[in-house]
């Protein structure tokens, strides 16, 4: 797997320089799986606020996962 090598900080650092370069781009979304142990304290640091909570978005292996929204 690609856990702990920095690839989601890259990519949300790459995206961040991409949109302040736009004069169109006011806002970015994202959403996290509430059972991502590294993804809602990554999302923390970047400063993104949680906008509230999609309840069980995903469906996946019989089960409902719901989502952060940022």
């Amino acid at each position: 797997m690609y856990w702990g090598q920095g690839i989601g900080q890259q990519m949300i650092n790459m995206l961040k320089d991409w949109a302040e370069g736009k004069n169109t781009i006011k806002k970015i979304n994202s959403r996290t799986r509430t059972d991502n142990p590294r993804g809602i304290p990554m999302c923390k640091k970047f400063g993104v606020k949680e906008e509230g909570v999609s309840r069980k978005e995903l469906f996946i292996n019989e089960v409902f996962i719901s989502t952060f929204c940022y």
